[in-house]
């Protein structure tokens, strides 16, 4: 992975978080793509303080104006893109944190709608 271009979407926390860091100890140059703008900030520290070249673009992967600007500010940067981590999405967490989906009867739409566009629809764009 050494000195590859690597955009991770929900690289601020979780598994996102953690192949930013993997990608990042790789040699790879780390674009950190993320909604949270405090989390995915302390994600680009860290990865700074191993000396690798990282970015972090705020970045809702739903809005397909987000998305472009992405590819642009890295492009911009970096002059390439070589891989894509489609980390982004929504996991509803109940029961202590523990990641489960609530029973469908219990769902809203909105609800539903939002994480098709974020899990499915994030992705494609």
């Amino acid at each position: 992975m050494q000195g590859k271009v690597v955009i991770v979407t929900g690289g601020a926390k979780g598994i996102g978080r953690h192949a930013a860091h993997t990608l990042a100890k790789a040699g790879a140059n780390v674009v950190i793509a993320d909604a949270d703008a405090e989390r995915m900030h302390k994600t680009l520290g860290e990865i700074q303080q191993i000396n690798r070249e990282a970015i972090a673009v705020p970045t809702d992967v739903r809005d397909e104006k987000d998305v472009r600007r992405l590819v642009y500010d890295v492009a911009d940067r970096f002059g390439r893109i070589d891989a894509l981590i489609n980390d982004a999405g929504i996991v509803p967490h109940f029961n202590w944190g523990i990641p489960r989906w609530p029973r469908v009867r219990y769902l809203s739409k909105d609800f539903w709608d939002s994480v098709i566009q974020t899990n499915l629809g994030g992705t494609f764009l």
